[in-house]
């Protein structure tokens, strides 16, 4: 049996992405998008300054609230970087659902895409906002790009995915880095939401270690090696 990883997602990746940098880690067919690890790993870093830039610190809570659009692997990765908090967000929930879970995980930043299913994310937001007390520890809302990699119209307080990415832009390689070397594998990097089936959703805290040994063993049972691929299709907010 394999040793257990002893590290945090953030320096696994760069680990992986020096050891495999050219080959293929992220594939989006439908957008003509095919990311090797070293892009993913810059990308990521991307986004990891962008988060910084925007106040971020390492233990704050991110929500991402969208389907498995490219940029939710960016911003769990970007997260995992600098040892933020990912709160993943079920895509189907109404505005009362999602108002208490980011009161309930005191999120700092929401991360949405436009909606799924007929459910218009905008909508929901902007009734949000009409009454801040609402939503007290939000000082950040970003809004993803379409599938076509345009920005639509959003609302006054909202930032395009872009301007997260230009702020970041302020933030050194050495910043980051130190950042990353702070970070701990037995901190909490992920909190997930319960269905709430016999009460209201609980968030349950997941670290580096729990996330990253999870994801290695189920692929060592597997037998996947780095020629395999693997189809996606189930929710990213979801434990799988």
């Amino acid at each position: 049996m394999p040793d257990f990883i002893n590290s945090t997602i953030g320096d696994w990746m760069d680990t992986i992405a020096a050891r495999f940098p050219d080959s293929d880690a992220l594939v989006y067919n439908d957008r003509g998008l095919r990311l090797s690890y070293a892009e993913l790993n810059a990308l990521s870093r991307d986004a990891a300054k962008g988060l910084l830039a925007l106040g971020i610190k390492k233990g704050d809570h991110v929500a991402v609230w969208a389907p498995n659009v490219p940029e939710w692997v960016l911003t769990a990765y970007g997260a995992a970087k600098i040892g933020a908090v990912l709160v993943t967000v079920n895509t189907n929930y109404k505005i009362f659902e999602l108002e208490y879970l980011l009161r309930q995980s005191d999120s700092k930043i929401l991360l949405f895409s436009d909606g799924i299913k007929g459910s218009n994310y905008h909508d929901i937001i902007a009734e949000l906002l009409c009454d801040c007390s609402r939503v007290p520890v939000l000082e950040n809302i970003v809004h993803y790009p379409k599938h076509d990699g345009s920005s639509p119209q959003i609302a006054d307080g909202i930032l395009p995915w872009k301007a997260l990415l230009d702020a970041g832009k302020d933030i050194t390689d050495e910043e980051l880095d130190a950042v990353q070397r702070s970070c701990d594998m037995h901190e909490v990097i992920n909190m997930q939401y319960t269905s709430g089936t016999t009460g209201f959703p609980k968030g349950v805290c997941l670290t580096h270690y729990n996330v990253l040994n999870n994801g290695y063993f189920i692929g060592e049972n597997m037998r996947l090696t780095e020629k395999d691929r693997l189809c996606i299709p189930v929710p990213f907010f979801h434990c799988f």
